[in-house]
């Protein structure tokens, strides 16, 4: 268990790393289809970084979004002067992480509080990127 942890700690650190050097790279609102506004998506970025370095296994200093979709339409929406303040949906990034394509779903939600986020890295699929 202390491995585990350690490793973890390893990984986020190194993630935050990654995209503090990236950082002027990406930029905001992300590629793709994402409802989460752009600073929601810089919030969840760095945790999904570090659930597609887990995923591939290794360190990574080229990670990048290149896709985001909405996998589950947004259910319980409720909006207050045209902004939404209630509900969840469901997003897939995918990830460019160490040249390998990292698909993370992410749960989105909405509260009086403000708006919070999941990943369970269980559920990122990884895959190969083809070659030029």
């Amino acid at each position: 268990m202390k491995k585990l942890f350690i490793s973890l700690l390893t990984f986020i650190t190194t993630a935050i790393f990654s995209f503090s050097s990236a950082n002027n790279q990406i930029s905001f609102p992300l590629p793709g289809t994402s409802i989460a506004n752009s600073k929601l998506q810089y919030d969840t970025i760095v945790p999904a970084f570090t659930v597609a370095m887990i995923k591939v296994g290794q360190r990574c200093e080229d990670l990048n979004v290149i896709d985001t979709q909405v996998i589950q339409q947004p259910t319980g929406l409720q909006y207050k002067k045209g902004k939404p303040v209630n509900g969840q949906w469901t997003e897939e990034w995918t990830i460019n992480a160490c040249n390998k394509k990292v698909y993370v779903p992410i749960d989105f939600i909405l509260n009086s509080k403000g708006a919070t986020f999941v990943i369970d890295p269980k559920n990122a699929k990884l895959r190969k990127r083809k070659s030029k």
